[in-house]
């Protein structure tokens, strides 16, 4: 059980990574997640294909972006997450680049879970977001290593995991609904 609870030090270095990494993303997106919505309902107004290919969009953006981004930050992050909090904040490359790629597969996941609520199907997303879970308490369960190393495996992993549940789900056939009397 001891393998399992990281020294607090080690805690305030992956949550303040995490931090560091989320802080561009308020910025550049502030109001924009919110305003996905309607812009996705129009969308499903329209042809259904229009919608598929905007979900495989979606999610292959999402990778496109996640993971240079992710060797950026391999280069970078641990610099960067230093001037921003102190050098008893620097994290090792991995922890900057799986923070890093994690943070923006979960961004790439909410605007997924943004198209499946326009369509009616937030079901499917809470299935996407439960297999994700599963699939990070698997991974964080059977990988070696550190506390640490384990919780990025697990991030990584249940992220990666709930995008692609995402993007199936969106591409699926809509689900029949019963008429209203």
């Amino acid at each position: 059980i001891c393998r399992m609870f990281p020294p607090l030090s080690k805690i305030s270095i992956f949550f303040v990574t995490i931090t560091a990494v989320r802080i561009p993303l308020v910025f550049a997106f502030g109001g924009v997640l919110s305003r996905l919505l309607p812009t996705f309902m129009w969308l499903e107004g329209g042809e259904r294909r229009s919608a598929r290919g905007v979900s495989l969009a979606i999610g292959l953006g999402t990778l496109a972006v996640a993971l240079p981004m992710g060797a950026v930050a391999a280069a970078i992050g641990g610099p960067a997450v230093t001037l921003l909090f102190g050098e008893a904040f620097r994290p090792t490359w991995w922890l900057a680049a799986g923070g890093t790629v994690g943070v923006l597969l979960a961004t790439g996941s909410i605007i997924m879970q943004q198209l499946l609520i326009a369509r009616g199907e937030e079901a499917r997303g809470l299935v996407a977001w439960a297999a994700g879970l599963a699939a990070s308490a698997g991974a964080v369960a059977i990988a070696p290593g550190s506390a640490t190393a384990r919780c990025v495996v697990g991030l990584l992993t249940g992220l990666g995991v709930a995008l692609f549940a995402l993007v199936l789900a969106a591409c699926l056939p809509a689900a029949t609904r019963p008429r209203a009397w």
